[in-house]
């Protein structure tokens, strides 16, 4: 059984950049993996239809998601304790 989501405003910007990096995972060359993202989205009972035509956002969450990702790596490197 699917989780009804019923949000607005903020808290919506979190479920459709959850379902952008669903997005992104399931493509065949994708930039990210976030298979926790997928499972979420596919137990949520939402209308991702505005999200899913909104490419900007798409682009702009796996961008992020990127740009964050290699930026923790650096530091970890260098703070390895």
């Amino acid at each position: 059984m699917k989780e009804k989501v019923n949000v607005t405003g903020v808290p919506e910007t979190m479920v459709q950049t959850l379902y952008a990096r669903a997005k992104e995972t399931k493509k065949q060359n994708a930039k990210i993996k976030d298979e926790i993202a997928v499972e979420l989205v596919e137990k949520l009972d939402y209308d991702f239809s505005i999200a899913d035509k909104d490419n900007a956002m798409n682009y702009g969450v796996i961008a992020r998601t990127i740009v964050l990702d290699r930026m923790v790596e650096q530091y970890l490197k260098k703070h390895e304790n």
